[in-house]
This record gives C-alpha cells, structure tokens and sequence, in this order.
C-alpha cells in the first residue's frame, strides 16, 4: 500500500525510556524520495538538502528547516510529488550506557568462560577482517589499540583521525582489539586485526542521519579493500526507522557485512533498535548481557525474538582513555549491553578467518549453532544461550 511512513506519530503512543527519547520538535529530517528533485519542488534549497545514500527503491536525503515543521506536514506535502515517499525525524540513537565496576578484581574472566584460549591454539589474528566501530571515536593512540588501528574517520567533517567525543567507542573496541601477546595491558579477542574507527557524533548520541554516512562509510571501504566487515553498534533507540532498515537492507545485500548491535540496558523486555531488525535481517546480530555466574545481568533487555544470544557484558576489563574521576587510566572494568556486543564481533571474527568463503547470514547462524544453553536464557532470547568461541560443528 502507497503511503508515507509518519513515525513522530507512532513515538506519541509509545513507551520510550527518556534516556533514549527523541524531540518530536527537530527541525531535521531524514527523507526517502525517488530524487532531490522533489525536495526542490517543494521549495528546499539545495544549501539544505545533504544526500546520504542510494538505494535501490529511493535516495536518502537530511532536510533542515527553519521552521519546527512535523513530519506529518512534510509528508503530506510530498505524497504529492512522490506517493512512495517516507519522512522521519532525524533520530538520535544513544550509545547504550557503560556503568564503573570497581575494583578490578574480576580481570577477564571472559577469556576462560568462552573457551577462548582452546580456539587462540588454531589462531588468533583476523588480518582479512575489519571491525568498524561506528561511535564517538576510538582513541588511536592508546597503548594496547594503536597496532591495530587500520583507519579513523569522522563523518562529521571528513576529516582522519579526528579526536574522540567521548569514552564510549575506546572501551568498547578493546575487547575486540586490544594486542594480544605484547606485555601491555589486556588482550582482545583477535590480537592481530583492524580496528576502523567511524565518528558519528559525541557519546551523548548519534542522529540517524550521521549514522547512515558512517554506514556508507563502511560500504566503501568494503568495496575499496574487499575484506570481510564487522561492524559494532552498541548504541540505540526505542523507536523503529524504516529508512535506517532499509540501509541495513543494503548492508545486507553486500553478503560480506555482519552487524553487531547490543540489545540496551532498561532491563525490558525488548530490544532497541536496530537490535530488534534481528527478526528480518540475516546479517545482524543481537546482544543481550551475561554475568560471570552465567546469568542474565540485571541491567540488560531481553526477548525471545529480538534478542539473538547471551555475551558476557557484567564486570568486563576493557581499554579505557581516561576515569571518571579524571585520572588517566589505561584500562577498567566496566558494565552495559556495549560490551556485550564485542564479545560476539570477535568470536565473529575468528570464525570467519576460519571460514572465509562464507557470508555474514551464515556466521551468525554458526554463532547461534555454538550457544553453550543456559536455563537462564531460557525464553530471553532466541538460541536460548550464551556465546562461546567452541565452534559447532561444520
């Protein structure tokens, strides 16, 4: 059915946490028309318009106004130009919160719960495979990640190796790619890789529309370099897009993209999006946290359909840049869904350097098949179970 998709309309009925909560009032959009054309005919200069990505049913356009004009005006206005044309607010997604964990006792009790130790005996470098983070920023010159670092890029101005905005993407990445076996700090996951890191914005949170540039981003290195991609989204938000759905589609299309996305930390029974496109995406995978005791962590959303799998993501050593209090800490333990992704990417990563001809749908399906089942997952995500490095069986 022709229609124009109106979600400021839908997020008045919803529940939305207010930590993720978008501002019905922007006077930014994100658009889907068959060309700019029909923004101009509707009197946008082209000073306003900022192209964003080509799919194959439309093009994807940030509008600014200077007025707070409702998504429901815009798309009214151009049903008559275009009837297949879709009008989203510009749709700010929040990285999904890290919380302190002092002291840090717990080291990385992950290492041991995985299994990982018995796959580094087969190998422990994914060279062939990029994991872009796409976030705030990662510290390039950190000691354990700067051996690692295949690039760094801000869609914000273009510019290489930008300064982070914030914490978030550096804590993160570094139980992906921390050097293994250098006498620094911790270990990653995959000792020797490619750390892309995609600025989208600050830690405060990512609009749609910068999300979509770093995704586009990631197209082109792909195709640039023809390697294997992994990218990291532990960020998100309550309200569904049908315009960041359809880039994914394409992500997906590409065949070579896994996508990680952690499920949020609202201890609901859900997921955020784009975690929860798991249901009709086979190249994306969803996140929810473990503890060290193999149980889900307090904090984390669940559902049985929209959550993929269990990672550990309670009490996790990661790379850091700097502590709350200020002091200058190289590394801490820290909580949150943000870290359970990782996990999963790694291991990802791992297996596809095992595996190199297969497609990003079937290492997420090897992943699920690999699930060590734990009865208290049971119904709080799809495989029912929490990741493991142990592969399944070919």
């Amino acid at each position: 059915m022709k229609r124009t998709i109106l979600l400021a309309l839908f997020c008045l009925v919803v529940f939305i946490p207010s930590a993720l909560a978008q501002s019905s009032e922007s006077s930014r959009y994100v658009v889907k028309v068959k060309s700019a054309t029909v923004l101009e005919k509707l009197g946008f200069s082209l000073n306003n318009i900022e192209h964003l990505s080509s799919l194959a049913d439309g093009e994807l356009y940030a509008i600014s106004t200077s007025d707070r004009i409702s998504p429901s005006t815009i798309g009214q206005q151009l049903l008559a130009f275009d009837s297949e044309s879709i009008v989203e607010p510009d749709i700010v997604y929040v990285p999904h919160g890290i919380r302190p964990k002092d002291p840090l006792t717990k080291k990385q009790w992950a290492i041991k719960l995985l299994d990982l130790k018995k796959h580094w005996k087969s190998g422990t470098d994914t060279k062939d495979v990029i994991f872009a983070v796409l976030d705030c920023g990662v510290e390039t010159l950190h000691e354990d990640l700067s051996a690692n670092v295949f690039g760094s890029y801000s869609v914000l101005d273009g510019s290489s190796y930008p300064r982070p905005l914030g914490l978030h993407a550096t804590r993160v990445i570094g139980i992906v790619g921390a050097l293994g076996n250098n006498q620094v700090g911790m270990t990653g996951i995959t000792w020797n890789t490619k750390i892309l890191s995609v600025l989208c914005g600050p830690d405060t949170g990512f609009e749609m529309s910068r999300i979509i540039l770093g995704l586009e981003y990631v197209l082109a290195v792909q195709r640039q370099t023809g390697s294997r991609m992994v990218i990291i989204a532990s960020w998100g938000n309550y309200v569904p897009s049908q315009i960041l759905f359809d880039e994914l589609r394409k992500l997906e299309a590409r065949g070579n993209i896994l996508v990680v996305c952690s499920a949020g930390n609202n201890s609901l029974p859900r997921a955020t999006y784009p975690a929860a496109y798991t249901r009709s995406l086979s190249n994306l995978i969803s996140v929810a946290a473990t503890t060290e005791e193999d149980t889900l962590a307090d904090f984390s959303n669940f559902n049985g359909e929209e959550v993929d799998l269990g990672a550990p993501g309670d009490g996790i050593l990661t790379t850091n840049t700097s502590s709350d209090t200020g002091q200058d800490d190289q590394y801490q333990t820290l909580s949150g869904t943000s870290l359970a992704g990782p996990h999963v990417a790694g291991i990802a990563g791992l297996h596809w350097t095992d595996h190199p001809d297969w497609t990003a749908a079937q290492i997420k399906q090897y992943i699920l098949a690999s699930v060590v089942p734990l009865e208290s997952l049971k119904g709080k995500c799809k495989s029912g179970g929490r990741l493991s490095a142990t592969p399944a069986k070919d």
